[in-house]
């Protein structure tokens, strides 16, 4: 991937879904997604990432079927709208040969679609949350995943495969970056396209102080960000030239979350990445969700929606269009 310039735009993207801890989740209706995206990149002319996961249990029942969530993305995956697919490592198993099998034929089927491949979700978290980190093998698994996709997408001539992994914030003192360096070599740093990171500052465990305030929100992302950069990504080899992508970032409202505040607080973090974007070379930004879960729900991930779940927009929805076509549309750089 090309490091960012003073000239380069950010590369925006969105998970085209509702996601919740808790259900119900209210069905996508593909026809009301459609004419959301629609309206979301109605003012760039630069591509747009898709967020879709699929997730690998197993195999053989996952080397017959894609497991794809949201399942009607390929409607959504048109035009200067990119692929953006996560595949994750939930084998009970530690099936490390059949997930890059997985990976493999995931890139031969929908390689004329994507723009990126992160392997693994999350692989370092732990703790009983039912991410890729609490499943056994996992960091070898990312090795193996990220060297297949890498040696897959070599093998197709006429497409340009971003490949990479993501992460959270850890605890202090986490060895993860160094552990997986070490188990990869040369030649998976050499493989390495991106590092994501999901990040999501005043949601769950992650105070900050009050929007304008230094170690509001904007300032916290970058924080992570710097982080990443400067204190995990060299213990694995993964060098300044490798670009950082915010694959996860939302802030959802529900009791005592406005929806203004939610609009505020998007803003705040997308132009405080774009400001550092050259320094700590950052090249892209996703948000989670397009709409709710739940509207009505009161658990943290009912609600991070941009729309109401009747796809009705919340005030975030036109800030984040607004930002898409100013930061996104590198005449605006030039200017």
């Amino acid at each position: 991937m090309t490091p960012a310039s003073p000239h380069t735009p950010l590369m925006f993207g969105i998970f085209p879904s509702g996601a919740s801890a808790t259900d119900p989740v209210s069905p996508d209706d593909p026809d009301r997604t459609e004419h959301a995206l629609t309206m979301l990149t109605s003012g760039t002319r630069c591509p747009f990432r898709i967020r879709v996961y699929a997730e690998y249990h197993g195999a053989p029942c996952d080397q017959t079927a894609d497991h794809l969530t949201p399942p009607a993305f390929a409607r959504h995956v048109h035009g200067r709208r990119r692929l953006d697919l996560v595949v994750q490592f939930q084998s009970e198993q530690g099936d490390v040969d059949g997930f890059a099998e997985h990976i493999r034929r995931l890139v031969n089927s929908h390689g004329h679609l994507l723009d990126t491949l992160q392997v693994t979700e999350e692989a370092n978290v732990t703790g009983g949350y039912g991410l890729d980190g609490d499943f056994p093998r996992v960091r070898e698994a990312l090795v193996a995943g990220v060297l297949a996709a890498h040696d897959a997408a070599e093998g197709l001539s006429d497409a340009e495969i971003r490949v990479g992994f993501n992460v959270t914030p850890p605890a202090h003192g986490d060895d993860f970056f160094a552990r997986v360096g070490e188990l990869g070599g040369r030649r998976w740093t050499a493989a390495v396209d991106f590092v994501g990171l999901d990040c999501f500052p005043d949601v769950w465990d992650h105070p900050v102080a009050d929007d304008g305030s230094p170690g509001d929100a904007g300032d916290a992302m970058v924080e992570a960000v710097r982080w990443l950069r400067d204190v995990e990504m060299p213990a694995a080899g993964l060098g300044a030239g490798v670009p950082i992508i915010v694959t996860e970032h939302g802030w959802p409202t529900g009791p005592g979350r406005s929806p203004r505040r939610q609009a505020s607080v998007l803003e705040r973090v997308v132009r405080a990445l774009h400001a550092h974007r050259v320094e700590l070379n950052v090249t892209g930004y996703t948000h989670f969700a397009l709409r709710d879960a739940d509207s009505a729900g009161d658990d943290l991930f009912d609600q991070f929606g941009l729309m109401w779940d009747d796809y009705t927009p919340k005030p975030a929805f036109e800030t984040y269009r607004r930002l898409i076509a100013e930061l996104g549309d590198p005449e605006s750089h030039h200017r």
